[in-house]
C-alpha cells in the first residue's frame, strides 16, 4: 500500500477521531442540548439507561 492510498486514510481518520473528541468535549454546550433533546426522543421514559 502505497503513501498516496496512506494519506487520504489518515485525514479520513484524524477528522474522525478529532470529531469525536470534539463531542466528547462539547458535551456541556449547545451541541450537548441537541444530543440530549434526541436522546429524550430515542428514550421518552428518560431512564438513560441505554447511554449508560
Amino acid at each position: 500500500m502505497g503513501s498516496r492510498n496512506f494519506l487520504p486514510l489518515f485525514f479520513a481518520s484524524t477528522a474522525f477521531f478529532s470529531l469525536l473528541f470534539w463531542v466528547h468535549i462539547s458535551e456541556a454546550s449547545a451541541f450537548g442540548n441537541v444530543y440530549a433533546a434526541c436522546a429524550s426522543l430515542i428514550d421518552p421514559m428518560g431512564s438513560g439507561s441505554w447511554i449508560r
